[in-house]
């Protein structure tokens, strides 16, 4: 069984993508990351959780929208 990696806080998905904490708590409410997750409560203090694949899945989309 393959081994799942833990999913990243909007801090450590900021530094991968090289964006501000802001914008990736933006693409977390748009939608860009489909299996983001708020910790705790939900409420609207409540941290985010992005799983590495969305990660890797929104770069992919990205690369090719720039590529065009």
């Amino acid at each position: 069984m393959p081994r799942r990696e833990p999913p990243l806080t909007v801090k450590e998905a900021a530094l991968a993508l090289n964006q501000s904490e802001k914008a990736i708590r933006y693409l977390c409410r748009a939608g860009a990351f489909p299996n983001a997750y708020k910790k705790g409560s939900g409420g609207v203090s409540a941290a985010y959780r992005i799983p590495v694949a969305d990660l890797d899945r929104y770069e992919k989309t990205q690369a090719r929208a720039h590529a065009a």
